[in-house]
C-alpha cells in the first residue's frame, strides 16, 4: 500500500465545525491532490484549545492593546490565551511570501458596543523579529495535529443526541373501595284521600 502525507494548507471552524483545505501526497506515485473538505461532526475540545492558543499571536501581531500584557513567561504559561475573552480565533492558512514560508491568522475582536472586528493577519513562521515566532510555530504544529487527528483518526467532540432518563411505568391503577355514602332521598309522595 502506498504511503500518503497529508499537508494541511488552511483550517476554519465555524459552528463548531470544521472546514479544511489539505494536499494529499502520494510520494511512490509522485502525485499530489488538493483535497477540501468540510465536516460534520463537532470539533473536539483538544482543536478549540489549541486554536486558542492563537488568541496571544494575533493580539501581539495585530499590535493590540492588550499586547503589552504579553511577556515570555506569559505566552508559555497554560491557559493565558484564556485572558483574552473578547477574541476568538476562527483559523489559520499555511501560505508563503516572496519564497519565506509563513502562516496567516484568522480571528475577530468582540468590541464593548457588540460589533465584532475581523482581524487577520500573516507573519513569517521564521520571523526574527516576531518576539514569539518559536512560540507560534509550535502551536501552529499543534493545530496542524489536532486537525490531523480530526481528519485521519477520528477525533471528535462528543455529540449528545438525546437524554436517556429512567421512566417509571405507571403501575395499574388498584381497585379502589367504593365509597359509601348516602342515597338520595326519594320524594315520598303520598296522596291523601279528603272525600273519603
Amino acid at each position: 500500500m502506498e504511503k500518503v502525507r497529508n499537508d494541511i494548507k488552511k483550517a476554519i471552524i465555524k459552528k463548531d465545525r470544521l472546514s479544511v483545505n489539505y494536499n494529499e501526497s502520494f510520494t511512490e506515485s509522485n502525485y499530489t491532490n488538493g483535497v477540501s473538505k468540510s465536516c460534520d461532526q463537532i470539533i473536539h475540545y483538544d482543536l478549540r484549545q489549541a486554536f486558542d492558543k492563537l488568541k496571544v499571536h494575533l493580539v501581539a501581531l495585530c499590535e493590540q492593546k492588550e499586547a503589552e500584557r504579553i511577556t515570555e513567561e506569559s505566552i508559555k504559561s497554560p491557559g493565558f490565551a484564556e485572558t483574552f475573552p473578547n477574541y476568538s480565533i476562527s483559523g489559520y492558512a499555511h501560505s508563503s511570501q516572496d519564497g519565506i514560508d509563513g502562516v496567516i491568522i484568522f480571528g475577530t475582536k468582540l468590541l464593548q458596543s457588540g460589533a465584532t472586528v475581523d482581524l487577520s493577519i500573516w507573519t513569517a513562521l521564521s520571523d526574527s523579529n516576531y518576539p514569539y515566532f518559536e512560540d507560534l510555530s509550535l502551536d501552529i504544529q499543534a493545530c496542524d495535529w489536532e486537525v490531523s487527528e480530526y481528519l485521519f483518526s477520528e477525533k471528535w467532540g462528543i455529540k449528545q443526541e438525546m437524554l436517556d432518563f429512567e421512566v417509571d411505568e405507571p403501575k395499574e391503577a388498584e381497585e379502589k373501595p367504593k365509597k359509601r355514602g348516602r342515597r338520595k332521598r326519594e320524594e315520598a309522595t303520598s296522596t291523601i284521600d279528603i272525600y273519603a
